[in-house]
């Protein structure tokens, strides 16, 4: 990193504990406007309509060696840290794109961003099953599970 880049960062004031936290403006994601649309299906209207799934929720019962890519929403960049020490993710199967702080965040559209980057990663990657997770109401959390074998 650019050491003026650091000073400044460096010099900006905490968000939730002032004069003492680390979140800072310089690293938690921009608040950005979006839209995202997801189409949940039963296998009665694929068969009706004639559609073919991109993928399918899997559920949770997996071993994370089992995935093959995750997708963390940063709000803020410690809570990713933390989530990456914690669960000992590879870099090399985790935020391959960027998450919020690269990608922004936008409110009610997350989810539906992190699901299309995980499906359409899996498929590039020729890989069977993502993990994303969400930040709902501040710091709680939601995981799901998506497979691109579709004969799960």
């Amino acid at each position: 990193m650019n050491i003026h880049v650091h000073k400044q960062l460096s010099k900006l004031p905490s968000i939730f504990i002032k004069n003492a936290g680390i979140v800072t403006a310089g690293n938690a994601s921009g608040i950005c406007d979006g839209a995202t649309a997801i189409i949940i299906s039963n296998e009665g209207a694929l068969k009706k309509y004639n559609l073919k799934p991109l993928a399918r929720l899997v559920g949770y019962h997996k071993q994370l060696s089992d995935i093959d890519l995750f997708d963390i929403n940063e709000a803020f960049a410690p809570q990713f840290l933390v989530c990456q020490k914690v669960l000992i993710l590879p870099n090399e199967k985790r935020n391959l794109n960027g998450g919020a702080i690269a990608l922004g965040h936008p409110c009610a559209a997350s989810g539906a961003r992190i699901t299309a980057n995980r499906v359409y990663e899996l498929r590039c990657r020729q890989g069977k099953y993502a993990i994303g997770v969400a930040c709902i109401r501040g710091w709680s959390r939601h995981c799901f599970v998506i497979g691109t074998n579709l004969n799960i």
